[in-house]
């Protein structure tokens, strides 16, 4: 097809949101392009130059999906939403835990796997708290002395020393 100056109609070239479009060598009425989808999407998209003078595009590309990240040891991202390329989910730690050294968080990759970081630890107990406000009596400040295992879910026992 050819315009009325008997110029093949030229589609220029073609863009579309997260494709990359390859060796462009025709870009006239039929040229087609190789295209690919861009990094974290997926797809098979392609091109065609109309007789109109507009690209056709078909196919579509589609962000990776990581799926849910579930239970990662003790981190629970179940209740994640975002699982398309790109998506960050972040959750509490449960109790007796604590986030090492920050929130655990997962992130979902191009390759559709999921990018953890941070983790739960579990909160160990302190042994001993000294010079305590609370461990006192009318004239004596002390300091409060905590015996037993010092870890999530045992049991401990507590006096102020004088």
């Amino acid at each position: 097809v050819y315009t009325e100056d008997c110029v093949p109609v030229d589609c220029g070239r073609p863009s579309r949101d997260n494709v990359t479009f390859h060796s462009c060598t025709d870009t006239t009425y039929v040229g087609r392009c190789d295209a690919a989808c861009a990094t974290g999407y997926t797809g098979a998209p392609t091109a065609e130059c109309s007789s109109s003078g507009q690209w056709a595009y078909g196919g579509a590309c589609a962000p990776v999906d990581c799926g849910p990240p579930g239970l990662v040891g003790a981190v629970d991202f179940s209740g994640c939403t975002d699982t398309l390329y790109g998506g960050q989910c972040t959750t509490i730690c449960p109790p007796g835990y604590k986030g090492s050294p920050a929130t655990p968080t997962a992130v979902c990759r191009s390759d559709g796997a999921w990018l953890h970081t941070h983790s739960c630890v579990e909160a160990l107990l302190p042994t001993t708290f000294a010079d305590v406000s609370f461990c006192h009596d009318d004239q004596t400040r002390g300091a409060l002395v905590v015996s037993g295992a010092a870890s999530t879910g045992s049991s401990i026992a507590c006096a102020c020393a004088v």
